[in-house]
């Protein structure tokens, strides 16, 4: 009986027990696995302290973050980033649309002989990427995701992953623009055209076009064909040393350019010619006058001048010429005899007059004037036999006064009329 009320008893104290209230804490053993980061260089190219530029359409181009270990006493490895690329202009070269890349220490550490990361110091992440054909150029903003172990005593826990901004810089596509002038020598009152081209080829562009020269500035536009080429004509208005620079602003894709040129505007050189007259008379020889005119605004020097005429007409003595110097405004004259036959009477003959010479500049001209030549016949009227009747006269009677006339010429002479000079006698 006692036994038995003893083994209740200490049920009844187990059953009591556990009906009074009380609290556990369950402690959590927590390892402190976050690291900080900060992106402190982002660089296209192998070297982050050499950058190269990337440009839209570019393939297989390295990109190189530099990251900072920000913890003052924690170790890391094993460091494996996602650069993630959706809705963006990049791809990795397999066409994915994002990349990854393995922390590797800076070169302050590389003669660690593993891919510790000590505190506070850098590593990079380099991963190669293509860029979209159409990328507008600009700054893009991507996320990356880096993952890490981190030192635990002797041993290394996955840390807890990091997102960082990765700002990637896409360039502007440099442009080049070249300018020509042709010719690069023009006397005063001439035209230069002005050509040139950018490229690569843009499209929907003009190119500013500015003239320079003495006391002188003209801005004109020009626009630029699908092919990146452009051209125009210029007149300029004074001599001297001019320059015509050729720019453009660029646009979204491309980078602007310019380039400059110059070229020389002269006083005109000019020479004219008189001729005492186109026509000379066949059967005789005709004393013929050709003046040289400088009528341009530099002087001459070295004139060599020569006729030439066709057959049948013959030129007496020598066809050519020397004329050591001409000033602006004088002027030389050349005379010579010229035969043309009775044969050649109402014909028309075609020669030239050229002249070889140098301005002041030391530069070498030559002018050819044609020589239109007409060959015409003479009229040439002898008076003879002259009667009088009555002989002598006398006062109040009436006179008859007779005569031959007689032409001899080369031609026909028509509508012949004669009269006699008035005279108080008669």
């Amino acid at each position: 009986m006692k036994k038995g009320i003893k083994t209740n008893l200490f049920l009844i104290s187990i059953l009591l027990f556990s009906l009074i209230p009380f609290r556990t804490e369950i402690l959590q053993v927590r390892c402190d696995e976050y690291v900080e980061f900060k992106v402190s260089r982002v660089a296209w190219g192998d070297d982050i302290d050499s950058p190269i530029k990337a440009y839209p359409g570019d393939s297989e181009v390295p990109l190189t973050v530099e990251v900072q270990n920000l913890s003052p006493d924690k170790t890391i490895k094993g460091v494996m980033a996602t650069l993630l690329l959706d809705n963006s202009s990049f791809t990795d070269i397999y066409g994915n649309r994002n990349a990854s890349a393995t922390g590797k220490p800076t070169v302050g550490e590389v003669l660690n002989p593993t891919d510790k990361i000590e505190p506070k110091s850098f590593f990079t992440l380099t991963f190669t990427l293509d860029i979209d054909e159409d990328a507008v150029p600009g700054i893009y903003e991507q996320t990356m995701i880096v993952k890490y172990s981190v030192e635990s005593g002797n041993d290394f826990v996955e840390g807890t992953p990091q997102n960082l901004t990765v700002k990637i810089v896409v360039s502007k596509i440099e442009s080049t623009i070249t300018v020509n002038v042709s010719p690069q020598v023009v006397e005063e009152g001439e035209a230069i055209r002005v050509s040139g081209s950018i490229d690569p080829a843009p499209k929907n562009a003009t190119v500013t076009l500015t003239y320079i020269g003495p006391e002188r500035r003209f801005n004109s536009t020009a626009e630029v064909n699908l092919d990146g080429s452009f051209a125009e004509s210029f007149k300029p208005d004074v001599n001297g040393t001019w320059s015509v620079n050729a720019s453009w602003i660029g646009d979204v894709k491309y980078e602007g350019s310019w380039a400059s040129v110059t070229f020389e505007v002269r006083p005109s050189v000019s020479l004219s010619i008189i001729t005492s007259s186109n026509r000379i008379i066949g059967g005789l020889d005709n004393k013929f006058t050709i003046t040289i005119v400088n009528d341009g605004k530099v002087p001459v020097s070295a004139l060599d001048a020569s006729l030439t005429v066709p057959d049948p007409l013959v030129v007496h003595g020598r066809n050519s010429w020397r004329i050591q110097y001409l000033d602006v405004g004088n002027s030389t004259t050349i005379n010579f005899v010229i035969y043309a036959p009775d044969a050649s009477i109402d014909s028309t003959y075609s020669g030239s007059f050229s002249i070889n010479y140098r301005d002041d500049y030391g530069e070498s001209h030559t002018d050819t004037f044609p020589l239109g030549l007409v060959v015409v016949g003479r009229v040439e009227l002898v008076l003879y036999g002259k009667m009088i009747s009555p002989q002598p006269a006398r006062n109040g009677s009436k006179v008859e006064i007779t005569a031959t006339l007689l032409n001899r010429g080369t031609v026909s002479a028509m509508y012949v009329n004669a009269s006699i000079v008035p005279n108080p006698i008669l």
